[in-house]
């Protein structure tokens, strides 16, 4: 069942650790420079640390869902999720072997596989990832004010008239690190890879006592726990729905796919960075709400969602140890804010060179950010956060184009193998991943249809969101045709325009191969 991989080129030899994550705790910081001759810098390791704050998204989906599912439902829905990832990402794997030279990742595979077919399809498919990763940034932003303001402001409660809505002290204070993470990625890639590499070793550590210290530091116990699968008040269509509401942070280690252009070895180290990523998930997913329910009783995650891990090291170890672990996951939000960040507006750029959107989005600053992308990234995530108040929200609004584009690129496993079967595939994977992928699209088309037709089962869902994700694929779409035009209009035009994903004119480093890729690179 393993695929077989074969290393396309070498560029020097990289030294190796039984797994990246393992890595995480003997990182070295090694600037990178968006430069031609650093084009190559990434190995496995380096991904798995930018990608590891986006576990932080662990307390809010799996607090939530067991309110509505009991511990026991939340730790099968989310174990299920996790497992699944870790399939599609060896779909993954072997399409971006086949680009090895193109960013985009999951967008990318969307885009390609079905652009043959209908333009407007793929461009809608790319835009739905952008909606995933560029609403993420709402979401931390948001968990960085509740946290500022429940954990070191209480006394700044106050809310702001702004006529048709109000906004709160949570909201202005995510609203100013939004701009912030904005700033730092206008800065290049840089920052956010060597900020992700130190913060994830401390989250290593948080996540991980999470996952043991509550076995051994406090009575722990099940008596608490309840299982609400299929039961009076739910059934599957419920379960689909909180699928739904979970897959958009727990398929995150598909994240390490963008990163193909600036890995070391690209086809060895694509592959590593996503199993191993997603093995993490399974573990973190798996056991931290069963850990932390056994210590504070299932009531104490269900009721603090979004501090529940907070709450265990503060109620077993003292204020002090609260007071660092606090302060951990408030920096890990901020990671996860820049990886979002720069996740989202590298898949946008990567749309605009694939001429499947406007130009607009993919104008470059001196530094070789996606300037044109992050300011329109900005200025959605400030109006998400002015009309969209409760985290599950977000995460329903921003999960329709999401799962949109990870069905499409699943489906488009199975379309490549007869559309672009002449595409040389370093690594193949053997024929009995044609149904385990037919299965897999199947799989996310149903939590796809549950949760888009029926948000009001996700507490905190309703119609208003699914309109929200829904207009921002129309606008997807408006802005194809847009791009159409303007290539009409440029059509004796010279070069610079791009012709694919990820590939310019010339090698000039982050402008040319730029990295689409925190629920992060710049």
């Amino acid at each position: 069942m393993r695929p077989t991989v074969a290393a396309a080129g070498a560029h020097g030899r990289a030294r190796l650790y039984a797994s990246p994550a393992l890595a995480l705790l003997h990182h070295e910081v090694v600037p990178l420079a968006d430069s031609a001759e650093n084009s190559r810098r990434l190995k496995a390791r380096d991904t798995v640390a930018m990608c590891t704050p986006t576990l932080s998204v662990v307390f809010v989906v799996t607090g939530s869902t067991a309110g509505a599912l009991g511990v026991w439902g939340a730790a099968i829905v989310c174990f299920t999720l996790a497992l699944v990832s870790y399939l599609q990402n060896f779909l993954f794997a072997e399409m971006a072997s086949m680009f090895p030279d193109k960013s985009g990742g999951v967008a990318l595979f969307a885009a390609e596989s079905w652009k043959k077919f209908s333009p407007l399809v793929a461009s809608i498919a790319s835009f739905g990832y952008w909606c995933g990763w560029g609403l993420a940034l709402s979401l931390a932003s948001m968990q960085i004010g509740k946290i500022l303001v429940t954990q070191w402001l209480p006394g700044l409660d106050f809310t702001l008239s702004l006529g048709f809505v109000s906004v709160g002290a949570p909201q202005l204070l995510g609203i100013l690190a939004l701009a912030a993470a904005i700033g730092v990625n206008l800065t290049g890639l840089k920052v956010t890879v060597n900020l992700n590499k130190v913060v994830s070793a401390a989250v290593v550590a948080v996540l991980l006592g999470l996952c043991i210290l509550p076995f051994f530091a406090t009575d722990w116990s099940t008596r608490t726990f309840t299982l609400n699968l299929l039961g009076p008040d739910t059934g599957w269509l419920t379960i689909l729905v909180w699928m739904y509401v979970g897959a958009w942070s727990i398929y995150a280690s598909e994240l390490c796919a963008t990163f193909a252009p600036k890995y070391h070895q690209p086809v060895r180290d694509t592959n590593r960075a996503l199993r191993s990523m997603a093995l993490i998930f399974i573990v973190v997913f798996s056991l931290v709400p069963i850990a932390s329910a056994g210590a504070l009783g299932e009531q104490g995650i269900v009721t603090d969602p979004v501090n529940y891990g907070l709450n265990f090291y503060r109620e077993t170890f003292g204020d002090a140890v609260g007071s660092v672990v606090t302060l951990v996951l408030l920096v890990a939000h901020g990671a996860a804010l820049l990886s979002a960040a720069a996740d989202a507006s590298h898949a946008l750029k990567g749309l605009a060179d694939e001429k499947l959107t406007i130009r607009q989005l993919a104008h470059v600053n001196r530094r070789g950010a996606p300037a044109g992308a992050l300011i329109f990234t900005l200025v959605a995530n400030v109006l998400m956060l002015i009309v969209v108040k409760t985290p599950v929200a977000i995460v329903i609004a921003a999960n329709l184009g999401y799962m949109l584009s990870v069905t499409l690129a699943c489906g488009g496993f199975i379309v490549m193998r007869k559309t672009h079967a002449h595409v040389a595939r370093p690594m193949r994977l053997g024929a009995h991943w044609i149904p385990i992928a037919v299965l897999l699209t199947a799989f996310n088309l149903a939590i796809l249809l549950a949760g888009a037709f029926n948000p009001g089962l996700a507490a905190g869902g309703g119609g208003a969101e699914i309109m929200i994700a829904s207009g921002l694929l129309l606008l997807g779409g408006i802005f194809y045709l847009l791009g159409v035009a303007q290539q009409r209009g440029r059509s004796g035009g010279g070069a610079g325009t791009g012709g694919a994903v990820g590939a310019g004119s010339g090698d000039s480093g982050a402008t040319s191969a730029p990295v689409a890729g925190t629920r992060t690179a710049s």
